[in-house]
């Protein structure tokens, strides 16, 4: 029976009934394809990538059954259902709490909403059974979340070497690792319209991140080598990039390869199908990570 309202017992509302499937669809995933296994595997921990990858299947596949779920109520019930969705307004279901940075939020939703939409193509593509090959079979980056056509062609991300050193004496690096399509257009999108980030971090193939820190000073810099499917997609992420970086140092200056002010500096270095990117406190500093 469905109800709005009312005590607990056999009987839950509406609101609490689509929460109900969520977690019980979690239960279910866990009893079959044991969830601590993929979801602890500390290996995850070294590649936040392939970590939200992963995390995007779990909450998916649980989304998009709460979804035909509610679909399910819709059809039988449209004014409960309709009830339901301004109760979960009123009790604040489908807000964030103001303040949360807006990467934060975007990294919070994305296994649920980007999940769903690769779990649904799943489903398009062999019904709930080429869902459950997928957690023998576990998406690899986030690009396969993204596009779900390149995890069904069984497109992964190319290895890539990154050869930067650190740009001075005293530098430490920290980092070393995978940044990944979803992260990239993240930071894009720090400077740049959503459509425009989205844009120019498609046609990603692979990259390699390294993070640098200077305690005496508490400085950081950063070096990232992305390759991609085809130049063209290089060259349109160059351009992104430029705008970018025009975008992060409005009133800073531009020899057209490295744009900075007295307390940052971005630089890019495109070739081909392979670009280099840096980030220094300084535009000799950002040069000095470059491994031309």
């Amino acid at each position: 029976v469905l109800t709005l309202g009312g005590a607990r017992g056999d009987q839950l509302p509406l609101l609490e009934q689509i929460v109900y499937v969520h977690e019980y669809t979690h239960a279910l995933q866990d009893q079959h394809f044991d969830l601590h296994r993929l979801l602890d595997d500390p290996t995850l921990m070294e590649n936040p990538d392939r970590a939200i990858a992963v995390q995007s299947l779990v909450e998916g596949d649980a989304t998009a059954v709460m979804t035909g779920y509610l679909q399910a109520v819709a059809q039988r019930n449209p004014l409960a259902a309709l009830g339901m969705v301004v109760q979960s307004f009123q009790a604040g279901a489908f807000s964030i709490p103001p303040g949360t940075p807006d990467f934060i939020v975007t990294e919070l939703t994305f296994p649920y909403q980007d999940g769903m939409t690769f779990v649904n193509a799943l489903l398009r593509e062999g019904g709930w059974d080429a869902v459950n090959r997928a957690y023998d079979q576990l998406p690899v980056s986030s690009e396969q979340i993204l596009h779900p056509e390149k995890y069904l062609a069984g497109e992964g991300p190319q290895p890539v070497a990154l050869e930067s050193q650190a740009p001075a004496e005293g530098w430490e690096r920290l980092i070393d690792r995978s940044l990944g399509e979803f992260y990239l257009r993240a930071f894009l999108r720090t400077q740049l319209p959503a459509l425009a980030a989205r844009t120019a971090a498609a046609g990603w193939g692979g990259d390699r991140f390294h993070l640098y820190h200077e305690a005496q000073g508490d400085r950081r810099a950063w070096a990232l080598k992305l390759v991609w499917d085809t130049s063209a997609d290089a060259d349109e992420f160059a351009q992104a990039f430029r705008q970018f970086a025009a975008a992060r140092f409005p009133d800073g200056e531009t020899d057209g390869e490295c744009w900075w002010t007295a307390a940052a500096a971005l630089c890019l270095l495109d070739s081909g199908e392979t670009t280099l990117a840096a980030a220094a406190p300084t535009p000799a500093l950002a040069r000095a990570l470059e491994a031309r």
